[in-house]
Parts: structure tokens; C-alpha cells; sequence
């Protein structure tokens, strides 16, 4: 199995432990908890700062699976995975493992360079997309 193809799984579990931190945090909630998130969730209470971070850590998971997902997916129908690619989607994994504490526990600074990061990585996926593509 081609290297990418592991990290966009591994990503994948990331996300989905992504939304389970949001739900746990939301559930510790004075402001939630679980009675109020079993209802219908109209008139909540303000999220707290906590759980903000939590769901914009999931939407920003999300923005990044738009990204990456076609990437890996359009890689492997021209056939073009290799090396640069590989390390592409390493670095895009790793620096969203990266990012999820970053942005849980407010490192602005650290949450950019490693969000950056994972855009670089991206791209390098899809220089080897578009590599693949022009000799093909």
C-alpha cells in the first residue's frame, strides 16, 4: 500500500479523535453537559474557550481534509505516488497531529508554523500530482 494512502487512513482517525475530544469537552461542560447535548441544542448556552478551540479545531480538520483527500485520491488514480509525495503526506500528518494540542491549548505561534506546515505538505503532494500528470 503507497505511503500516502496510510497517512490519509491515519488522518482519518485523527479527525475522528478530533470530534471526540470536542465531545468529551463539550459534555465536561457546566454550560452544556450531557443533558443539554441529548436535547435539540436550541437556546444553548456561550461556548466556553475550551470548547470554541475544540470545534474550530474539527471545522479547521475539516478545511484540511478538502485538501488533502483529493490530493491523495487524484495521486493514485494517475498512478503518481512517490518519494516527494510520500514526504508530503508525512509532513501534512504529522503536523496535524501537531496542531490539534497547538490549537487546544491556545499556542497561537506554534498552531500557525504547524498549520503551515501541513499546507506545505499538501502541496507537495500535489506536485507530484501534477508532476505525474504532464509526463502522462
Amino acid at each position: 500500500m503507497a505511503t500516502e494512502l496510510l497517512y490519509l487512513g491515519g488522518f482519518s482517525v485523527l479527525f475522528f479523535l478530533t470530534i471526540a475530544i470536542q465531545g468529551v469537552i463539550a459534555n465536561l461542560s457546566k454550560a452544556h453537559g450531557p443533558k443539554v447535548l441529548a436535547g435539540a441544542r436550541d437556546n444553548l448556552a456561550p461556548e466556553t474557550v475550551m470548547m470554541g478551540r475544540a470545534r474550530r479545531t474539527v471545522q479547521n480538520s475539516i478545511e484540511a481534509a478538502v485538501l488533502f483527500l483529493p490530493a491523495v485520491v487524484a495521486l493514485g488514480l494517475a498512478d503518481g505516488f512517490g518519494a516527494h509525495s510520500a514526504l508530503g503526506a508525512a509532513v501534512f500528518f504529522w503536523a496535524r497531529v501537531a496542531f490539534i494540542p497547538a490549537y487546544l491549548f491556545g499556542m497561537p505561534w506554534l498552531r500557525t508554523l504547524v498549520w503551515a506546515s501541513s499546507l506545505i505538505g499538501v502541496g507537495m503532494v500535489w506536485v507530484e500530482f501534477f508532476t505525474a500528470a504532464m509526463q502522462g
